[in-house]
């Protein structure tokens, strides 16, 4: 009504407020439309795709993964793995050989290539793995805690600490205490040709620099021992 019936003197202050309120619109219409060329630029970045080979070592999504119980997307890792291509589609989607454990689960093991992330040697001392066995407690995963193998020592008789490998695929120190009672032991000693600990000997195996959990192993098996003292000394290897 005022730009039809009032001349261009009329109503300062409400032509001034009209002028204000529509600059106010026009800049957010901009800024709508920016945000969004922006978000489509980001998808489109995020999304790119790229061609992977058989045989290479890649990461899963757990965005389309329907995790345990008690266990939310938000605090889980954005991917699991590595896996392996066993075939290539030619159309941006590979199959990739899954654990059983996980097909059981009823994820299927067809990926798009937007769904995987390409593996980096990675080291577990100082990052946590991202297999599904460490990630979450899948159904049917009996004994998937079971240590494989031990494939070395350091310390001598009952103060010794072991590598163990798991059936899991991680790699660990353990004190003698915790595993006396598992027959893998005896299978280790049987290698070294020896039948009990008190005639193992000392190794030039070392265990990874200021790590944590052999410090904890060590602690642990001083305390079942009755001292509860740690004396840190330097090793020259």
């Amino acid at each position: 009504m005022i730009w039809e019936g009032a001349g261009h003197d009329e109503y300062p202050g409400i032509r001034a407020y009209a002028q204000h309120m529509k600059a106010a619109i026009v800049a957010v219409h901009n800024s709508i439309l920016a945000s969004r060329v922006k978000q489509m630029r980001d998808v489109n970045h995020r999304h790119y795709l790229v061609l992977f080979a058989e045989k290479d070592l890649m990461y899963i999504s757990t965005k389309n993964i329907s995790l345990p119980k008690g266990l939310v997307h938000k605090l889980a890792p954005k991917f699991i793995g590595p896996y392996t291509i066993i075939r290539d589609f030619g159309n941006n989607s590979y199959q990739i050989a899954l654990p059983t454990n996980l097909k059981q689960h009823g994820i299927h093991d067809v990926f798009h290539t937007s769904l995987l992330w390409i593996h980096e040697l990675n080291d577990d001392c100082l990052f946590s793995g991202r297999l599904d066995s460490q990630v979450a407690e899948f159904e049917d995963q009996e004994g998937k805690w079971a240590i494989d193998k031990i494939v070395a020592h350091r310390g001598s008789r009952n103060n010794s600490i072991f590598e163990a490998i798991w059936k899991s695929g991680d790699r660990t120190w353990i004190p003698y205490a915790t595993i006396v009672h598992l027959p893998i032991l005896r299978a280790y000693f049987e290698v070294l040709d020896i039948s009990e600990v008190s005639q193992l000997m000392d190794s030039d195996r070392w265990p990874p620099p200021n790590d944590l959990q052999v410090f904890l192993g060590i602690l642990g098996a001083l305390c079942r021992a009755g001292h509860c003292t740690y004396k840190r000394t330097r090793h020259t290897r």
